[in-house]
């Protein structure tokens, strides 16, 4: 007999435009998340499987610093591994540990993605995708529209307030290997919070509990809640939880047109490369691998943005731009929408008994 449980919900009323199917989706069980019903997913699974994910991110976080600390013996370069070590101090040109503190924390998280999605009897490489099929140019087309986006907000700013704008003045060898070296670095940091985040925990618990609405918001406030230990997060800690939180929307929005991390992790990846190598703020933020350095008139006077209207308009208004670009059909950056899972159909042995072809009918 079939599992009733496993059955995609009804299909919204015939004629609904497909915006409002997909938003009925997101407030009943959803067939995306249903269709992670594979190999065990149960809540004990779940539940055992993120418990053994948070002991194992650590270990190999701890293994990570260890290999730094033998490193720096070997290299005669315990001074550059202790400053490395020192609160909010991530890339500085010159100092590889800074670099490979990050590297070594996006490679155990992938890892840990990686072994766990196989404990639950799935294929490593599913831990990529739900429902849609990822590549290179869906990353560059994702991350181009973000860059393009961000890069923009900032130069209108610089008209408007010119002297918030410091660019970089010494450059040399150091500096560019060290910018290819962060752009690397970023790239595994972010694949790895992807992988574990919307690519492991979000199909273990969606399995368990397929309603969008539900497990989209606990994870988006679970992320959110481990950014908060950031420097810069608590410079102005409401107004940016409030930016994280509809930031990861956005992501969510994108993950579930889409089907693919590969998308999720070009958003991630070109937010990370803006805020942490581009166009650098502070205060709250170490500026030392910038290509800019923003002054936030606000911050920099002890204020906060919670208050001004200014700054929401400016939020939504980049949203809006950026699922634009990504929705349009025309624009360069667009990225089609993957197709719903269709539910499986009824295995031989649970069909309707069907009389033979030669059987007389009373």
């Amino acid at each position: 007999m079939r599992d009733e449980s496993q059955r995609f919900p009804e299909a919204p009323p015939a004629g609904t435009p497909p915006g409002a199917a997909r938003l009925w989706l997101t407030l009943t069980r959803d067939p995306v998340l249903i269709a992670e019903r594979r190999g065990r997913w149960s809540w004990p699974w779940a539940l055992g499987g993120t418990l053994l994910g948070a002991v194992l991110v650590l270990m190999l976080i701890q293994q990570g610093d260890t290999l730094q600390l033998w490193l720096a013996a070997r290299t005669a370069t315990r001074g550059l591994y202790v400053a490395a070590q020192e609160p909010n101090v991530i890339l500085l040109p010159g100092n590889p540990y800074t670099f490979l503190t990050l590297a070594l924390f996006g490679l155990s998280l992938i890892g840990a993605a990686l072994v766990l999605t196989a404990l639950h009897g799935r294929p490593p490489g599913t831990v990529w995708r739900l429902h849609g099929q990822g590549s290179v140019a869906l990353f560059m087309k994702v991350a181009g529209a973000f860059l393009l986006i961000g890069l923009l907000g900032y130069a209108i700013e610089s008209w408007r307030t010119p002297s918030s704008f410091r660019l970089r003045s010494e450059f040399g060898a150091v500096y560019w290997a060290s910018f290819a070296a962060g752009i690397v670095v970023i790239a595994l940091q972010t694949l790895g919070e992807e992988m574990i985040f919307r690519g492991y925990l979000l199909r273990v618990w969606g399995a368990v509990l397929p309603l969008r609405s539900l497990i989209v918001g606990l994870l988006v406030i679970g992320f959110t809640l481990l950014h908060t230990l950031n420097t810069d997060f608590r410079t102005d800690f409401v107004f940016n939880f409030i930016w994280f939180v509809a930031t990861e929307i956005l992501y969510y929005w994108l993950l579930f047109r889409t089907g693919s991390l590969t998308t999720t992790w070009g958003l991630h990846f070109a937010n990370n490369l803006i805020s942490m190598m581009l166009v650098v703020t502070v205060p709250g933020s170490v500026p030392d691998m910038a290509l800019v350095v923003y002054a936030d008139p606000v911050l920099a006077a002890g204020g906060s943005r919670l208050a001004s209207p200014m700054a929401y308009v400016e939020m939504m208004i980049g949203m809006a731009l950026i699922v634009g670009l990504l929705a349009w059909r025309r624009s360069p950056f667009y990225v089609a929408a993957a197709p719903l899972p269709s539910e499986p159909p009824l295995p031989p042995a649970s069909q309707p008994d069907a009389l033979p072809a030669d059987t007389p009918v009373a």
